[in-house]
């Protein structure tokens, strides 16, 4: 009796289990009083830093924002780095969402923050396992297709990057024609090699509307004659149209005998073949690196998946993005609506979003010829 009294008074063992959750206990405790006091602003330089020689230019300064927003932030709270926790992250994600940014916006914020804890972890100037203590929002349908514009110097760069790594790709040229024609994309699917003008001192892509081969153009039953026009190309786009029919182009007809530019190895190609194109390489997964909607950067097999799922714009935004770039080179908008068959009011409502900085600079052009 005295022994089963005695053995009851002895603390039973730990168990596996509590035992490794005493000793991660212990080595959190040690992880934090570890941590090194460093301030927000110096953390965000060396980070920073550190992401130029990671991101692409226009990444990079994503980056840039988003650090420096949350520093910002972080400067307005009794809160240090070494003190953050998941309270704190919830109640910056709770000032953004006070700042009216679009669902988009804010988790592409959340997204790119998480890169910075992450860093910041490994460098033991913040706790572990932050990035996962960031929740973002979910994001509807409507969300995702809130804002599908495309500035022309972001279309600059997408062409850049295609230049060097797909040049005289038919994806190349689908992207490259798109903005540099501002056709609509039925009437560059219509193109034919017999309406491709490249030798000549003005090389150019001729339009038809040809309903009867499938190949319409929008305003071509109301008013043919001016539908249909010649558009002129650069002679460094004529030169890389060329490298593609030289090299790329599969040489086949379409269903009626006709040679088209654009081509499959079944022949012409299709509505959704250009429309994937677009979604595609204008997603910034596709040459950034970063894609707002996911947390993370997608493969490059992920990349066609991650355009058809996200949505960032279309081929019609490309057509936009075009009449802002040559409103802004000093074209008059009575060119650019004859070039791009859009009325003038149409342009003026719909199709021209310069941002302040690009309407200030065509302002300052303007009075430079006065």
């Amino acid at each position: 009796m005295a022994s089963t009294e005695s053995s009851s008074l002895v603390a039973p063992s730990p168990s596996t289990e509590e035992a490794g959750l005493h000793r991660r206990l212990e080595m959190s405790s040690t992880t934090d009083h570890d941590l090194r006091d460093v301030s927000a602003q110096r953390a965000a330089e060396r980070f920073k830093k550190w992401a130029k020689d990671e991101y692409q230019p226009s990444t990079y300064e994503n980056h840039c924002t988003t650090v420096n927003q949350f520093v910002a932030w972080l400067s307005g709270t009794d809160y240090t780095l070494a003190g953050i926790d998941g309270w704190a992250l919830g109640e910056y994600r709770d000032w953004l969402r006070e700042q009216d940014y679009a669902n988009v916006t804010r988790k592409q914020y959340l997204s790119q923050l998480r890169v910075f804890l992450r860093w910041a972890s490994r460098r033991n100037v913040m706790r572990d396992g932050l990035d996962d203590k960031v929740e973002l929002p979910d994001l509807s349908r409507d969300d995702v297709r809130s804002d599908t514009s495309i500035g022309p110097d972001r279309v600059q760069r997408i062409l850049d990057y295609m230049d060097r790594y797909r040049r005289a790709s038919r994806e190349h040229i689908i992207v490259l024609l798109l903005f540099r024609t501002g056709a609509r994309l039925g009437a560059l699917r219509g193109v034919d090699l017999s309406m491709v003008h490249l030798q000549s001192d003005n090389p150019r892509i001729e339009v038809r509307h040809r309903p009867e081969i499938g190949c319409p153009l929008k305003n071509g039953e109301r008013n043919k004659r001016e539908a249909e026009r010649p558009i002129l190309i650069g002679e460094d786009t004529a030169q890389v149209v060329a490298e593609y029919i030289e090299h790329h182009r599969k040489d086949v007809t379409d269903d009626h005998g006709n040679r088209p530019l654009l081509t499959t190895k079944h022949g012409r190609v299709s509505d959704s073949v250009i429309k994937k194109t677009a979604k595609q390489w204008t997603c910034p997964a596709a040459t950034e690196g970063d894609c707002p909607i996911h947390d993370r950067r997608p493969s490059r097999r992920e990349v066609g998946s991650c355009a058809r799922e996200c949505e960032h714009t279309n081929a019609h935004s490309l057509c936009k993005a075009s009449i802002t770039y040559f409103l802004n080179r000093g074209v008059s908008v009575e060119v650019v609506s004859d070039r791009m068959n859009v009325s003038i009011e149409t342009i003026k409502k719909h199709y021209d979003r310069p941002t302040d900085d690009e309407r200030a600079a065509r302002q300052e052009s303007a009075m430079d010829k006065v």
